[in-house]
């Protein structure tokens, strides 16, 4: 269910804000877009394309996030960071993604960005219920997708998906 905007939240009609969708049979992924994402949106649909084959998913729900750096975080950070240019990006290749998913026969509902949410989720049990993938447009082979490009433990987000066959999301 989305709740409330945060400040970079998309425009959302009011009868759409504290109304309960649910999603049956669905895979989740949470997109987490950095700068320069865009070049991978057809690496990231071959990933999820290839996890839909996998859990039998009826739907792809897609919630993304803007991976910004944190003041501070000078490491990882460009030189300068225009915060509204980077979330216009982040706006662009969620639906980018989105669309090469539609394009290519997958149901999907983007949530929409900025919101805040609430929900609940019966995911189905198993080692593949939950990853973590990192895909990065800097790699070695950053156009190449690995068989199984898993990478298990707490990195930093890309695409996490969640549920699958028999899964159930309610928002």
């Amino acid at each position: 269910m989305v709740t409330e905007p945060s400040p970079c939240a998309v425009d959302l009609e009011p009868s759409a804000v504290w109304v309960r969708r649910y999603f049956h049979d669905c895979l989740l992924v949470t997109v987490g877009v950095g700068h320069g994402d865009l070049t991978l949106a057809g690496a990231a649909v071959r990933v999820v394309r290839r996890i839909v084959d996998e859990t039998d998913a009826w739907q792809v729900v897609v919630d993304g996030v803007a991976n910004l750096p944190l003041p501070g975080d000078i490491a990882n950070a460009p030189a300068e960071v225009d915060v509204l240019s980077e979330l216009a990006d982040t706006l662009d290749v969620l639906a980018e993604f989105a669309e090469r998913l539609e394009e290519r026969g997958e149901r999907v509902h983007l949530m929409p960005f900025g919101w805040h949410k609430t929900c609940r989720i019966d995911a189905i049990a198993g080692p593949r219920a939950q990853q973590v993938l990192q895909l990065s447009a800097d790699g070695p082979g950053s156009g190449h997708v690995p068989p199984n490009p898993v990478c298990l433990g707490t990195s930093a987000l890309s695409m996490r998906p969640h549920g699958g066959r028999r899964a159930s999301r309610s928002w």
